[in-house]
């Protein structure tokens, strides 16, 4: 029930009963996600790599080997940002991000993904929505994502205060929240995950 699953519990269950016994189901880890993810991009881009994400997690790969999903706990995020406002919740979230990255990756890893790289599902959408459109160096896919980071801090903490936190917490923006979350994270990632000269489309 929804209890164990969530709130999309109701449809995995509605699903199992529709197929179930003929259905198996496999959970994957992060890096079969990521690799998976990434031999459907290649059926459009073969030679390109992978950056995807949902309301957790980041995949990311430019080969099978070094394929691999971070969790950024998007969650967090939105809590930090109803909590201290749009402005300083994004910062702390920021932080967060930029620390579960540079222990993920480690000294090696810090700016190792190199090429060019398909964005989809958050990713995507966040692209979409900061005016990107063909494909973007590094430098400029940071400079519009933080563009439209900046335009959403605004419209949900117009004054300079940080206790002005109402339009956050007004259920009609969760959706300017989770834009917002999410422009903050692919910033952290972008910056720190990719080489200077890795493109985005």
């Amino acid at each position: 029930g929804e209890a164990d699953l969530g709130r999309a519990g109701r449809g995995v269950e509605a699903a199992l009963r529709r197929h179930a016994p003929r259905a198996t189901f496999e959970v994957l880890d992060g890096a079969s996600e990521a690799r998976l993810e990434l031999v459907a991009c290649r059926a459009c881009r073969p030679d390109a790599g992978l950056l995807a994400g949902g309301g957790k997690s980041i995949q990311v790969a430019s080969s099978f080997d070094d394929a691999r999903s971070i969790d950024v706990d998007s969650f967090a995020g939105h809590d930090l940002i109803r909590k201290h406002g749009a402005r300083a919740g994004a910062m702390m979230h920021e932080w967060a991000v930029r620390r579960t990255l540079a222990n993920v990756l480690g000294g090696d890893g810090v700016r190792g993904y190199k090429g060019a790289f398909s964005l989809i599902e958050l990713a995507a959408s966040s692209f979409e929505a900061a005016g990107g459109a063909g494909e973007l160096s590094r430098a400029d896919f940071v400079e519009a994502l933080q563009a439209r980071r900046a335009a959403l801090e605004r419209e949900l903490n117009p004054s300079e205060s940080v206790a002005d936190r109402a339009r956050a917490n007004d259920p009609h923006n969760d959706k300017l929240v989770k834009d917002l979350v999410y422009a903050t994270s692919l910033i952290a990632f972008v910056d720190l995950a990719f080489a200077k000269d890795a493109t985005f489309s």
